[in-house]
Order: C-alpha cells, then structure tokens, then sequence
C-alpha cells in the first residue's frame, strides 16, 4: 500500500491503481509470471536453469514477499519440478552468518531438500568470509561473480573454477560459477533498451563459444514479466537463448 500511495505522489495513477486491485484480488499480479522460465528450463535449449529465491523482506534493500504467504511457497514449488532452486542470500547476510543460516533455513522447509547454490543479494559478499561462510552452511555453488555496471568476466574467465583461499593456501569444495552479462547492468548502468541488450549479450556469447566456455546470464522478474516498463525483455531473452544454444 505504501508503494500504491508513492505511485500516487509521482503521478503513476495507473501504477497505484494496479496495486490496488492486486492487492484486492480484483486482478492478477503481472509479476507473477514464471511459466515462461519453467517453459524454457523444460525446453532443452538451455543446459540449466537456476531460481534463485529471496527469502527475506521489510529492510531498504530486501522486498520479497513473506516465506510463509501460501501462494509464493506454491510457485517456489512449482519451480522446482523444472529448475535448479538456489538462495539469493539477503543484503545483510554478508555481514552476518546468522542471517544467512536463517535465509536458508526458510526456504529449505519449502523445498524440503538441502540448497547446494547461491547468488548473493546485490552481488555483496565480504571476501573472504562469505565464502567461508557459504562452505560452513553447505553450499557448493556460487554465482555472485560478475559486474552489476557492465557486461564482462570479472575473474577473467568463463569456466567455473573452484575457489582457491588464498590465505589458507587451500582449494576448497566451493565452485564459483563466472556470470558474463545481467539485465539490469544492461538497463539500469548503460541505458539499454531490450533490442540493445539483446545484441550486446548475443555478442559476449559469441565469445564464450569461440573459447568453448559457458555462458552464464542473470535475469530478473521484473525483466521477465514484460510489465510496463520491461516490455519487449522476455522476447530479448529468447532471442538470446535461441543464439547462444549449444
């Protein structure tokens, strides 16, 4: 309600009014559109695809919707039978190994099986506590590497590698899996329409298969419901799944 009355302060009548009816049932949410992802997990033309779920709501930088609210539980579920379900552990949880044993915790009695992946929240991490942290908490997997500004290889590469710590002169059971573009990176720091965007990591694909990498795209739900302000994005992402296939 809060974000229907902050609709209303901009001039986003529409928005508000959109939210409402949500809210009152009166209309469904246009976020609330996971059939594609599970139609494109389903379809082979991708090796994998991960759900990485928010479990942590009501602080400046976690919104999602309530762990225990019957409907997000029966799309997380519904998730599962086609994707790999990961944690997107929540901002703080960097910080405080607490917050992320209890971020796990919460959607691990909805899966009902134990969480091998995770993405961190904001790609924030401590290093190189968080991945300490990561490994004591049982993850295996992580996909936090990347730039939030730009496309491109952070680590250089794009070929998982196991994390190797440094300070303990160790390699250790953690796999860091190198993303090379992200939506919002694309669209929020560089001004991307959908069409852009789609060229852009259409091209950072070809790279990865001139080097028989693997290429790794993040996309959110904003960008997936083709609502609003996202129209035109879920058609980009086919383009770029239908390119960069094996």
């Amino acid at each position: 309600m809060a974000a229907a009355v902050r609709d209303v302060g901009i001039g986003k009548f529409s928005g508000s009014l959109l939210r409402t009816k949500v809210l009152a049932g009166g209309t469904a949410d246009p976020f609330d559109h996971y059939e594609p992802l599970v139609g494109i997990a389903r379809s082979g033309k991708v090796d994998r695809v991960i759900a990485f779920l928010l479990m942590r709501g009501g602080g400046r930088f976690d919104h999602a919707s309530d762990h225990q609210y019957p409907l997000l539980r029966q799309r997380i579920n519904e998730l599962q039978q086609a994707c790999t379900i990961g944690i997107h552990p929540s901002y703080e949880s960097s910080q405080d190994v607490n917050i992320l044993e209890e971020d796990i915790a919460r959607l691990g009695k909805i899966t009902a099986g134990p969480l091998k992946v995770s993405r961190q929240h904001f790609l924030r991490w401590h290093f190189p506590n968080t991945l300490r942290e990561l490994i004591e908490v049982g993850v295996n997997e992580d996909h936090t590497l990347g730039f939030s500004d730009r496309p491109g290889f952070r680590a250089g590469t794009c070929t998982p590698f196991p994390w190797y710590d440094l300070a303990r002169e160790e390699e250790t059971t953690l796999m860091l899996w190198p993303f090379a573009t992200m939506d919002s990176a694309l669209h929020d720091r560089m001004g991307m329409g959908p069409e852009d965007a789609a060229r852009t990591m259409m091209a950072v694909s070809d790279a990865v298969r001139a080097v028989k990498g693997t290429y790794v795209t993040v996309w959110h739900d904003r960008f997936l419901s083709g609502h609003d302000t996202w129209r035109g994005w879920p058609e980009a992402l086919h383009t770029v799944v239908e390119h960069a296939r094996p």
